[in-house]
């Protein structure tokens, strides 16, 4: 019974922190109702209107996408893999 509850919170652990961005990311592109709002590092304007046409097409509503010192991109579960490199590209190379 104790070992089933480790297991379960452990579970739930692992859930939640996947989906968390990383604690100090270059850039955070939040998405709040299809549109982003960018902390740290600025984008230029032209690569968020494209942001936001993509994440209309894919019909995310909320989520992120953090940008770290390394130039890695971590992206929330609820933006579909199928638009990852799409995204990467434009955020990577503005």
């Amino acid at each position: 019974m104790v070992v089933n509850c480790l297991v379960g919170m452990l579970g739930l652990a692992v859930f939640f922190l996947w989906n968390r961005p990383p604690l100090n990311p270059k850039c955070l592109i939040r998405i709040h109702n299809s549109a982003g709002f960018v902390s740290g590092e600025p984008l230029p304007r032209h690569v968020m209107l494209s942001l936001a046409d993509i994440l209309h097409e894919a019909q995310v509503k909320t989520g992120f996408i953090a940008i770290t010192a390394d130039a890695r991109v971590k992206f929330s579960r609820t933006v579909p893999e199928k638009f990852h490199q799409r995204l990467r590209n434009l955020v990577l190379n503005p």
